[in-house]
């Protein structure tokens, strides 16, 4: 009974065409009404799996560079390094077979500590003493080994400290004067990360 007396009401407040407008308006509210919606559990499942995706291919290529990049600083030692032992060779015929060898034509620092990079931070870099054929890169990243051989000169930097040594890559080089070879090394690939094919080079 309400029912009916509320639609002769309506009926009788407004006209036919009053009537049309009022109930267009009436649905156009109920569909905006039906658009102010959240997200659906299925949208949301969707665009987690994507951040998922996106992050698993993201990560590990972000921690390879940040490797990658640590590995230059090895790289330049070694460079600067073979170069000394070159013109090392060319002075005295022989090669070096400790940092005094090589200290007359380059800087030969180390970080004072074995903890690795984060107790080098706030080490000073000292200075290889001369009758040394290992020491640690300033960052403490790199553990730096001479061959103690006067007929080549070979030298490695292995990774070293913490994670560093399981993912880093690390650096060879080698120079030997009967053939005039001279050659840096880096490791690439995840089969040489870490302390692996971390053999004497040859070249």
């Amino acid at each position: 009974m309400m029912i009916q007396l509320l639609r002769k009401k309506t009926n009788r407040a407004f006209p036919p065409s009053e009537r049309l407008k009022f109930a267009l308006i009436q649905k156009f509210n109920l569909r905006d009404g039906d658009k102010v919606n959240g997200f659906t559990l299925i949208e949301l499942i969707v665009v987690v799996m994507i951040i998922g995706i996106l992050s698993s291919i993201a990560v590990p290529q972000f921690l390879s560079s940040a490797d990658k990049a640590k590995q230059k600083e090895a790289s330049l030692l070694m460079g600067s390094y073979l170069k000394a032992a070159q013109s090392y060779y060319t002075e005295y015929s022989s090669v070096p077979v400790n940092a005094g060898g090589i200290k007359n034509y380059v800087s030969v620092t180390q970080c004072p500590s074995s903890g690795g990079a984060s107790a080098c931070k706030s080490a000073t870099p000292s200075v290889v003493s001369d009758n040394s054929y290992q020491w640690f890169s300033p960052s403490g990243n790199y553990r730096i080994l001479m061959e103690r051989n006067a007929q080549r000169f070979r030298i490695m930097s292995y990774p070293h400290g913490g994670s560093y040594a399981n993912t880093g890559y690390g650096v060879k080089a080698c120079f030997n004067p009967a053939t005039g070879g001279a050659k840096v090394f880096e490791n690439t690939g995840t089969a040489q990360q870490g302390q692996r094919n971390m053999a004497w080079p040859n070249c």
